[in-house]
């Protein structure tokens, strides 16, 4: 029976000083690494990682080159990155240089003279961390995609809202064209007037695809949009789809506020997560004794804008909380949610944005407050 090698990682970046040393570490990079790159200098190595930083996926580097300590070339590696894992080589080191050491994030220490054993073990626990954080951003992009698709399915459905009565009215225009041709009864003047009738519509509901595509279109650039455009585009988005389940939809914003916004199209996509949960607990919520509403409250405070959504749907149940942003964790039926608005939703604000989110029960309902920091509000 075959059995399949693993594939061996990248490039390794390898700085020494001891030629003793060399002939050992060498070996055991190349039995894990594609390509091994060695150099004497500081100076080289830095060019060498600004050539290779993408494909760069450890560094190993005697902590004295040249009776000099390179900690100045691990701080320049960390001013570029903060994930590439570095492991040194020294012996007799001061104090004050390990603690320099450990404040650069070094992810590991070797004793000279060199020990194979130990080294082997050192990369491999590394290594091991690095398929983890590989596994894990694979799975964040599955689950990105399907939150992107789900968002998908949400403008359809609120289209189809929108385009429901205008389609209506093209079919009550047919049926008076059928049944005056039935009855002999039909004139020019009936055909051009459903004609033009007919095109009105279809230009409206053209109108309607083209407002639906720039409120939402897919960019990764950074656009600047004044705040009550932004949520102008939400209300003409959700009036119909709202209004047809009884539910009431208002922005008040605060003078200070009125900024324009970058990432706005991450902030609509954002947005649109909160209001179609907000509009679910609401459609599900049981005993009503009041219309549907959501509020939306927008304003400035200590540097940061806040836009707190409330709701008067159902709360959350306390030891949901924990779980409410992990992936695939939904409050809905299984069949109604996927649990993945929510975890792109704080993806997008925290990693993207600089912001943070956060969803408390109040009174009547539940509150999301979403939180940007104002330097990125113009």
């Amino acid at each position: 029976m075959k059995t399949i090698e693993k594939s061996l990682y990248q490039t390794v970046l390898y700085l020494q000083s001891d030629p003793k040393g060399k002939k050992i570490v060498s070996k055991i990079l190349k039995e894990k690494f594609e390509n091994l790159i060695v150099t004497k200098s500081e100076d080289e190595a830095i060019v060498y990682f600004q050539k290779y930083q993408n494909s760069i996926e450890l560094i190993i580097a005697d902590i004295y080159i040249s009776s000099k300590h390179c900690l100045h070339f691990i701080k320049t590696i960390r001013d570029v990155s903060c994930d590439i894992p570095i492991i040194l080589f020294g012996e007799l080191i001061e104090y004050s240089q390990l603690i320099k050491a450990i404040d650069l994030n070094i992810n590991g220490f070797c004793e000279k003279p060199i020990k194979k054993d130990e080294l082997s073990k050192k990369i491999d626990k590394i290594l091991k961390c690095l398929d983890l954080k590989k596994e894990q951003r694979q799975q964040d992009i599955i689950t990105f995609e399907q939150s992107k698709l789900n968002t998908m399915v949400e403008v359809m459905s609120n289209i189809a809202h929108h385009w429901r009565q205008p389609l209506n009215s093209i079919g009550s225009l047919m049926v008076k064209l059928e049944a005056k041709t039935d009855e002999k009864q039909l004139t020019d003047e009936d055909i051009y007037d459903v004609i033009e009738k007919t095109n009105s519509i279809i230009t409206y509901l053209s109108t309607i695809i083209n407002d639906f595509r720039n409120c939402f279109k897919a960019t990764n650039h950074s656009t600047d949009v004044e705040l009550h455009e932004l949520f102008g585009a939400m209300l003409s988005f959700y009036i119909a789809d709202l209004s047809y389940y009884d539910i009431d939809i208002k922005v008040h914003y605060e003078e200070q506020s009125l900024k324009n916004i970058r990432y706005s199209e991450m902030l609509k996509q954002v947005l649109m997560v909160v209001i179609n949960n907000s509009k679910e607990a609401i459609i599900t919520k049981v005993n009503k004794t009041s219309k549907g509403l959501i509020d939306i409250n927008v304003y400035a405070q200590d540097g940061m804008l806040y836009i707190d959504i409330y709701d008067n749907g159902n709360g959350i149940e306390d030891e949901m909380f924990e779980k409410i942003f992990d992936p695939y964790f939904t409050t809905k039926f299984k069949s109604q949610g996927t649990g993945l608005g929510l975890y792109r939703a704080k993806i997008l604000v925290e990693k993207h944005m600089m912001g943070y989110i956060d969803i408390k029960n109040i009174a009547d309902g539940v509150c999301c407050s979403i939180v940007l920091p104002l330097n990125e509000i113009r």
